[in-house]
């Protein structure tokens, strides 16, 4: 088997330049041909799409498990309100912490501290911008839970907890709410 002559024929090697950029001096002959200096929009944009993805994937648990520690948090902090709350009505014949000025929530819960709880940041929720200042009294903080009194402060209508003891059978079953969680819409809650 022969092959044509054109096949066969081997062209000499042509002197590599100086600068190392292939033939001449424009770097047409190079192996890599470049069409400016930089990179190019679609390259920026996607290392751009890149990082976004990869912040996001490292960033979205970490405030994920942030947010669940602090539900965590606050539903433990409501166990122990509501603990004091039923020792405070064990020793005070049934009855829930009334004030006569039914103000804020944290004048009624201050009448748990310091016998009924000690620990005043319970009524701060930790993920609160102004958390609850220790040594101050509790009636002068912004607490993150709403306390309801009943419709008229000292002679409540309706309690909204009552212990077994006092009141087995519910006369509005399905009405009233013990906790809630959510944004403020008024002044009197923080």
């Amino acid at each position: 088997m022969s092959l044509p002559l054109e096949v066969l024929s081997l062209r000499a090697a042509e002197p590599k330049p100086a600068d190392g950029r292939g033939r001449g001096s424009d770097g047409a002959g190079s192996d890599r041909v470049r069409s400016g200096d930089g990179f190019s929009l679609v390259e920026l944009l996607v290392v751009v799409a890149l990082l976004v993805v990869i912040t996001t994937l490292l960033w979205s648990p970490r405030t994920g498990r942030r947010e669940a520690s602090h539900q965590a948090v606050c539903r433990n902090q409501l166990e122990r309100i509501g603990i004091a709350m039923q020792l405070y009505a064990n020793d005070h014949s049934g009855t829930f912490p009334i004030t006569p000025s039914v103000g804020t929530s944290a004048e009624a819960v201050s009448l748990l501290v310091p016998r009924y709880t000690s620990d005043t940041a319970t009524f701060s929720c930790p993920g609160k911008p102004r958390p609850i200042q220790a040594g101050q009294p509790v009636s002068k903080q912004t607490i993150s839970y709403a306390y309801y009194m009943g419709l008229n402060g000292l002679q409540p209508v309706r309690p909204i907890l009552s212990d077994e003891q006092v009141n087995t059978n519910a006369k509005t079953p399905g009405q009233l709410v013990f906790s809630a969680d959510g944004k403020p819409p008024a002044n009197n809650h923080g």
